[in-house]
């Protein structure tokens, strides 16, 4: 029993009360210095501009505008608002459909030049045009042998790209298609969309959705199979790998993983993946484990933000070269490339170099080197400037 005057338990108690107070404020700080460079990479773009276009101008009158078409695969629920599409809510199923994006003429490469308000102008930034929900499996199927078919017989491949945390649609269909005009990939792009909050505030929310994507996401990639492609490759971003991861381990547990040997390279960026968790899964995988390469950089301020709502627990996509070799995976540090006009959870698109090294070894066969298993760009140009093979420090 405490058996102090009321007055000094009142005292002590409003100490208490200040300092929890005092580190919640702490808290909140550290976490909006976190976001502020984050936020400005995806907030602005607007949710609501799938299909709306300028009335005034048409985007295939823009002279060198590019047009990048995109086929969709989603278990969101779909959206009352046609401009929306596809909401941030759970789906029950599957559904397909495929849009094209507009790029405009001053583009730059790693920029991302969405509309500050709508109807965008086509000469000054991204637009979505001609969004069409698909019947089902069988359309989206002959709509990626479709697209197959334009294709030269060495380029009738599938890249699946699978966006992050704190992303809506529209925000993912813009990413994936300025990616794809960046690196100059030849093959067929297919965006996987889960159903992200696309709120800051989301984060357990988008994790139990990747969660609950898995089997979604397994069965795209299975209708994949089912196309004439020759191979298929993968490339996600922040938490989006923690699906891909997740969605591995669990086929190969049923013995369902790869069965026709049609995927080639993982490339997971910026992983927003637990490093206990991604251990777990490599091991999971065992002698299946997949052609996985992880771009990593130290600097990343949205997995520092990761890692302070896991308790501290180190996310893979922020950890070193040596502490990653010992998962059998190759290993790129992005840590010493310039990425100054962007989110630096982002430099796999936003940075000039990168989205272009990206591309053209995707477009080479999908390995983004031949023998290295870990290395680091503090100059892209140098170091691929014999052909784009480093010495070889370890086989795979």
């Amino acid at each position: 029993m405490d058996w102090r005057p009321a007055g000094a338990i009142n005292i002590l108690v409003c100490k208490e009360l200040a300092s929890v107070k005092n580190r919640l404020q702490q808290l909140s700080t550290y976490y909006l210095v976190v976001f502020c460079g984050f936020l400005a990479a995806c907030a602005g773009i607007p949710e609501n501009m799938i299909g709306v276009e300028n009335p005034e101008i048409a985007a295939d009158s823009v002279k060198n505008a590019t047009r990048v078409p995109l086929i969709i695969a989603t278990n969101r629920e779909v959206a009352e608002d046609p401009a929306i599409f596809f909401s941030d809510q759970r789906g029950g199923k599957l559904d397909f459909a495929k849009v094209d994006v507009s790029i405009p003429p001053n583009h730059k490469v790693g920029e991302l030049e969405y509309p500050r308000r709508l109807p965008p102008d086509p000469h000054t930034s991204f637009l979505i045009t001609n969004p069409h929900k698909m019947e089902g499996k069988k359309e989206f199927i002959t709509a990626v042998n479709g697209e197959l078919g334009t294709r030269s017989s060495e380029d009738q491949t599938v890249l699946v790209f699978v966006h992050g945390y704190n992303t809506h649609l529209s925000s993912a269909i813009l990413s994936a298609a300025q990616f794809v005009h960046d690196s100059g990939y030849k093959g067929v792009p297919v965006l996987y969309s889960w159903p992200s909050g696309g709120r800051v505030s989301g984060y357990i929310y988008d994790m139990n959705s990747t969660l609950v994507s898995r089997r979604s996401f397994q069965a795209t990639l299975k209708a994949l199979e089912q196309t004439d492609t020759r191979g298929i490759d993968i490339l996600a971003h922040s938490l989006g790998n923690l699906l891909v991861m997740e969605t591995g381990v669990q086929a190969q547990i049923r013995g369902e993983f790869n069965k026709r040997s049609l995927l080639g390279t993982i490339i997971l960026a910026s992983a927003d993946i637990d490093a206990d968790v991604f251990e777990q899964q490599v091991k999971d995988f065992g002698s299946s484990t997949p052609n996985v390469y992880l771009l990593v950089s130290s600097d990343d301020r949205a997995l520092a933000f990761s890692r302070r709502v896991a308790g501290g627990v180190n996310r893979v996509g922020a950890q070193s070269i040596e502490e990653l070799e010992k998962f059998g995976v190759t290993v790129i540090d992005l840590s010493n490339v310039d990425n100054t006009n962007s989110s630096t959870h982002a430099k796999f698109r936003r940075a000039p170099n990168i989205v272009q090294l990206i591309g053209d070894r995707l477009n080479e066969g999908g390995s983004l080197h031949a023998n290295d298993r870990s290395y680091s760009f503090p100059l892209i140009e140098q170091l691929f400037e014999q052909g784009g093979v480093l010495s070889t420090s370890s086989e795979r």
